[in-house]
């Protein structure tokens, strides 16, 4: 049998060729193990961000305003419009930072609402109306 040099035999390369195939399978098996985990928490907090993007917005075109506050059969009521940009919801109300009232009460762009409480004293009253997104104040007297 003659040998030349500077030939390789059929058989050379082939632990090389295996090697590289393995390393490709290993590196795409993690690249998807990766995108499986970080893709879903990506998309969450986009979503969350884009959430709170909107709420925010929302908040910055949102306006309640107190009107009056008067006595109606011997309870105080105020007198509350949605003079804001979007439509919004009257979540609580508040007499010298003391809830009087809780609830849930829609209001359209220019709509108004009346909420009464069982407070009968008569005075000056700082009255604040709160959304879910914030509270609006005024300052009112009840004669």
């Amino acid at each position: 049998m003659v040998r030349v040099e500077g030939f390789a035999s059929p058989r050379a390369g082939q632990a090389e060729t295996i090697g590289a195939i393995l390393l490709v399978v290993v590196a795409v098996a993690v690249w998807a193990a990766a995108w499986g985990f970080f893709y879903p928490v990506y998309q969450q907090l986009s979503q969350r961000v884009e959430r709170e993007r909107l709420v925010a917005e929302k908040g910055l075109r949102e306006y309640l305003l107190l009107e009056r506050l008067y006595v109606d059969q011997g309870k105080v009521c105020a007198y509350i419009t949605n003079t804001g940009d979007v439509e919004t919801e009257l979540v609580s109300l508040y007499f010298n930072d003391t809830l009087v009232w809780s609830g849930y009460l829609d209001l359209k762009v220019g709509q108004s609402a009346q909420v009464c409480t069982p407070l009968t004293s008569k005075g000056t009253y700082r009255v604040k109306a709160c959304s879910y997104t914030g509270c609006f104040e005024g300052v009112d007297y009840v004669p």
